[in-house]
C-alpha cells in the first residue's frame, strides 16, 4: 500500500480544518442571529442572474456600475455567501466596461453592501464595505442575501491574467471565463463553471461541489478535504494534472484520444480508470503518455473517463 507524503496530510488537514470552523461557525451564529425566522434559509437563493431588478420586488439592485479595463489586468472576488454569477459578453453589451451588479434581499444594511477597488493590476470585489468579513457577521447578516453580478466584454476575458474566487458558503457561477489562470477557493457552497477557457486551474475545496467544464492547457491543481469535484476537460487533456483528496469525489472527464501517465498513492479509496489503459503497481498508461497525472489519496473516490461528445 502506498503511503501519502507528509506535505500532502499537512495540507488536506489545513483545509479540513478550515471546513470544521467556518461549518459551525456559520451554523452557530445562524441559531442565534435568525432565532425569530425559524425555518428560513439562512442565505436565500438568488434569482437567476436577471438582468434587471426583480420586479416582484424581493431583491433590489443596490449596485450597477462600470470599471474601465484598463485599470487592471486580474480580477479577485471574495464573496462569502448569497450568490455570485460571473459572466463574458460581446463587447457591445457594455461599452467594453467590466459592470458590477449587486441585487439585495432581506434584512441588510448598506454597510454590508459589496466595496470594489482597482490598484493597477487587481480588480478586488469584497463581500462587505466595512471590515473584514467575520463569522459573527455572516450571522448577522443571514437575515438577508445578496446576489453578485460580475459582467466581462470578451475583450478584456481574452486578457484576463488570473480570475480568483474566494467563498465560504453560497452558490457562484462562471459563464466564458477566459483567464490565464482560474484560481477557486471554497470552504462549502456550489460552484458551476462552463465554457472556461484557461491555462491553469487551481481548486482547494473543503466541502460542498465544484462542477468546471472547459479546456486547461497546462496544469490542474485540485485539493479536497470532502465533496465533489467535476471536470469536464473538452479539447485536449492539460500538460499535467494533481488531484490531492483526503475524502469526497472527484471525477475527470479527458478526450477519448488523451494520452497519460497516472501515477496512484492511496491508503484507502477507489480509483477507477475507464480508458483502455496499461496498469502495474499503482501507474496506469494510455497513449502517448502525454499528461502527467498524480493521484494522491487518503479516502474517497478518484475517476478517470473519456468524455462523452
Amino acid at each position: 500500500m502506498a503511503r501519502l507524503t507528509k506535505k500532502t496530510y499537512v495540507k488536506l488537514a489545513l483545509i479540513g480544518a478550515l471546513c470544521v470552523i467556518l461549518c459551525a461557525g456559520l451554523l452557530g451564529q445562524s441559531i442565534v442571529g435568525c432565532s425569530a425566522f425559524v425555518g428560513a434559509s439562512p442565505f436565500p437563493d438568488a434569482p437567476d442572474a436577471p438582468d434587471a431588478p426583480a420586479r416582484d420586488g424581493s431583491y433590489v439592485e443596490v449596485l450597477n456600475e462600470t470599471v474601465p479595463p484598463d485599470t487592471f489586468s486580474n480580477i479577485s472576488i471574495d464573496w462569502a455567501a448569497g450568490t455570485a454569477r460571473v459572466r463574458v459578453v460581446p463587447d457591445a453589451e457594455t461599452d467594453g466596461m467590466v459592470r458590477i451588479i449587486e441585487r439585495v434581499r432581506g434584512n441588510v444594511g448598506k454597510d454590508r453592501y459589496l466595496h470594489y477597488a482597482t490598484d493597477g493590476s487587481w480588480l478586488s470585489i469584497d463581500y462587505w464595505q466595512t471590515g473584514p468579513v467575520t463569522l459573527f457577521g455572516l450571522g448577522c447578516v443571514q437575515m438577508g442575501s445578496k446576489h453578485l453580478e460580475l459582467v466581462i466584454p470578451e475583450s478584456v476575458s481574452e486578457k484576463l491574467g488570473e480570475l480568483v474566487l474566494s467563498g465560504a458558503s453560497g452558490g457562484y457561477a462562471l459563464e466564458g471565463t477566459t483567464p490565464d489562470r482560474l484560481s477557486v477557493e471554497l470552504a462549502s457552497g456550489r460552484l458551476q463553471a462552463s465554457g472556461v477557457s484557461a491555462q491553469e486551474l487551481a481548486i482547494e475545496l473543503a466541502s460542498g461541489e465544484v462542477s468546471v467544464a472547459g479546456d486547461v492547457s497546462d496544469d490542474v491543481e485540485v485539493s479536497a478535504a470532502s465533496g465533489t469535484v467535476s471536470l469536464a476537460l473538452v479539447e485536449a487533456a492539460p500538460r499535467t494534472l494533481g488531484i490531492d483528496i483526503a475524502s469526497g469525489n472527484v471525477r475527470v472527464e479527458l478526450p477519448p484520444d488523451a494520452g497519460f501517465t497516472a501515477t496512484v498513492e492511496k491508503a484507502s479509496g477507489t480509483f477507477d480508470c475507464a480508458f483502455a489503459a496499461t496498469q502495474h503497481d499503482g501507474v496506469y498508461e494510455s497513449g502517448d503518455k502525454a499528461c502527467d497525472i498524480s493521484v494522491e489519496m487518503m479516502s474517497g473516490t478518484v475517476s478517470l473517463a473519456p468524455h462523452a461528445s
